[in-house]
């Protein structure tokens, strides 16, 4: 089996329909397995798996649970794959299948523990791109095969300091994910960006391929427009934590890196910026956190001076 493509679905019943055609459209010349997770779905979502899955019976397997959220469902997914390569695409989103088998051949060829694929915005039935897209499409360096750190630091936007975090639009190497325990944290929200800076910093070699392959649909009320501010802020604090506590253990140093923590920070402190004790309540988890000099040095340049009173307490060790 090359490939594995797992969906989680939960009560998407208004674009299941288009994601699982969209899927469906991949080569038969590759051998590939489409992985439906059905997480509890109330809606016709259960339904519509059935068909699909009884259209396309020898490429579909279905797993069934409990609603337990995306990361649960992407990890069951994994539990079951036999393909050489994963793919992770959400079920409200659309794929050009034809780019995908570039994607895996390109992959294949080069024998990458991650291969990165683009994608383009789907707004209104319409795709759209940004600068920053364009700028790795036209990026030379990105498509000459790397370690994942140092992928990371190409890939960090040079205005913004943003980097690409999202678990899809790429390609895992298995037997990559496999070896070195990779997998989604249950009940965690931006769950993509610990999963993939995870991965980036354990990559041996990776390579960006510019195809546009992903259509990702931005949705007023998805799980990441509607998360509580208090529940979001806590879930980034976790991921802070997380990623300094393996950058610690295993001395690395990226610019990338160091970008995504300030991001999870700057998060943080925005959603509690109407109230400096707000702040010091809710950062004081941090206080074990060890930030960087360079961090805090870049928290200054940001914030007036009463939030960065009440930053500056974190971290300090």
């Amino acid at each position: 089996m090359e490939l594995s493509i797992i969906i989680p679905i939960y009560n998407v019943e208004d674009y299941l329909s288009q994601c699982l055609d969209s899927v469906y459209q991949l080569d038969d010349t590759i051998q590939y397995e489409v992985i439906l997770v059905n997480d509890g779905s109330t809606d016709s979502s259960e339904s519509i798996i059935v068909s699909y899955s009884a259209r396309y019976a020898e490429k579909t397997r279905v797993v069934h649970q409990h609603n337990q959220g995306l990361s649960a469902a992407r990890n069951s997914g994994m539990q079951v794959a036999k393909g050489d390569y994963v793919l992770f695409v959400d079920s409200d989103d659309v794929v050009e299948a034809a780019k995908i088998a570039l994607l895996l051949r390109g992959a294949q060829a080069d024998q990458v523990d991650i291969a990165l694929g683009e994608y383009y915005y789907l707004i209104d039935g319409k795709s759209s791109t940004s600068k920053s897209i364009q700028r790795r499409l036209s990026h030379p360096r990105l498509q000459e095969k790397m370690s994942g750190l140092v992928m990371a630091d190409y890939l960090l936007e040079p205005v913004s300091n943003n980097v690409r975090v999202e678990a899809w639009a790429n390609l895992y190497k298995h037997s990559f994910l496999r070896e070195n325990d990779l997998h989604f944290l249950d009940g965690l929200l931006h769950e993509d960006v610990l999963f993939t800076f995870t991965a980036f910093m354990k990559a041996g070699l990776v390579k960006y391929y510019p195809y546009v392959f992903y259509l990702y649909r931005s949705r007023a009320n998805s799980i990441m427009a509607n998360s509580l501010n208090r529940i979001n802020g806590l879930n980034k604090l976790y991921i802070i934590d997380r990623l300094l506590e393996y950058e610690k253990k295993n001395q690395i140093q990226s610019k990338a890196l160091e970008s995504c923590l300030l991001t999870q920070y700057f998060g943080v402190v925005r959603h509690y910026k109407l109230s400096n004790m707000k702040i010091e309540q809710r950062l004081a988890y941090c206080q074990r956190l060890s930030f960087s000099a360079r961090l805090r040095y870049w928290l200054i340049g940001y914030f007036k001076r009463g939030a960065v009173e009440s930053i500056g307490k974190v971290g300090r060790t």
